[in-house]
């Protein structure tokens, strides 16, 4: 194991999502059969990282299937997992009606060790594609936030849609759109807004999501941003920037990075992206997205600078603190 980590940090990882709490990261990326969990205390070495698979739909064909994009969350203080799948025997059509959301809750308070209960489905106000989705806390207010598909210049494309938490598995039955493909940089291939992910810096809450068709190189971030007290559930409270803050870099070799989740350092001062990045512009009939990381920073304005990817063979620094919990010789 060497002390000088690179990207990718794991191999095949597609829609890297990961959170840190008492000294440990919990992530979780595509795994499509089963949602596994898997810790360490160094993010750098995260193919070498526990694993531990916390729900598996079994062999029934009636059972979901095509499980990808899962998320964890702490919610009125119990861990939650939430996961797109496949409805089995559900007439998928042109608008991906088997497509869905799905929970699951711990019942004890540590998320690696303690057991995994599968909730069921998400309960949305309508009942239609449902991905990825993720949370949002401001104040005492817990919001989801997830991609769905409209019709939306004669094609069903995926759009953003915010609701409020009632419960982990249910919303309060008003749903908004909050973005939709409509830039050029969001419609290379097929127009899309997906994988929104949260980031609060000051007064501001950032919400990244992914644009373009996955598969193409052309796969980037683009941000919104509201302010903190806010009403969320009003469309005119998010502003859309208007350039993609994070795209392939023909340069480094890296195509198609998006799906990204954001962490702190383990000391809190500095900010990381995962993200998952392909070395080729089209693998065909092929996956080949990695999980990769690194630091990024803010500009005097307060917003995000993202940078470009870097190249697979640039060394990972250490993130500050990591030292303190397992030092940095590659221990997990």
């Amino acid at each position: 194991m060497t002390d000088n980590p690179c990207n990718p940090i794991l191999d095949y990882g597609p829609d890297p999502f990961a959170t840190f709490h008492d000294g440990w990261y919990y992530v979780l990326v595509s795994e499509h059969v089963q949602v596994g969990l898997r810790r360490t205390r160094d993010l750098r070495h995260l193919s070498n990282a526990e694993h531990r698979v916390v729900y598996s739909p079994g062999a029934d064909p009636r059972c979901v299937r095509d499980l990808w994009a899962p998320e964890i969350h702490r919610i009125a203080g119990r861990w939650h997992i939430y996961f797109a799948a496949t409805i089995a025997g559900v007439d998928e059509g042109v608008v991906d009606r088997a497509r869905r959301l799905f929970v699951l809750a711990c019942e004890g308070d540590d998320p690696f060790a303690d057991t995994w209960r599968y909730l069921g489905p998400l309960r949305l106000p309508e009942s239609r594609y449902a991905i990825d989705a993720t949370v949002i806390h401001d104040g005492d207010i817990d919001y989801c936030v997830w991609s769905s598909k409209r019709d939306l210049r004669g094609g069903w494309w995926q759009h953003l849609m915010i609701s409020r938490l009632v419960t982990p598995v249910e919303l309060d039955g008003r749903e908004v759109v909050i973005s939709q493909p409509e830039l050029e940089w969001e419609c290379d291939l097929q127009p899309t807004n997906e994988g929104p992910q949260v980031l609060y810096h000051g007064d501001d809450i950032w919400l990244a999501y992914s644009a373009s068709a996955f598969w193409s190189p052309c796969y980037c971030l683009g941000f919104l941003c509201a302010k903190r007290g806010s009403d969320l559930l009003d469309p005119f409270s998010w502003t859309k920037l208007s350039q993609p803050f994070f795209s392939q870099s023909r340069a480094n070799g890296v195509y198609g990075p998006g799906h990204n989740s954001f962490v702190t350092s383990p000391d809190g001062s500095e900010d990381w992206i995962l993200y998952h990045a392909r070395r080729v512009p089209r693998d065909g009939f092929g996956d080949s997205r990695s999980t990769r990381m690194q630091r990024f920073g803010w500009d005097e304005a307060g917003l995000p600078l993202l940078g470009e990817p870097v190249a697979v063979d640039v060394a990972i620094p250490c993130p500050s603190g990591t030292a303190d919990l397992a030092g940095c010789s590659g221990l997990p």
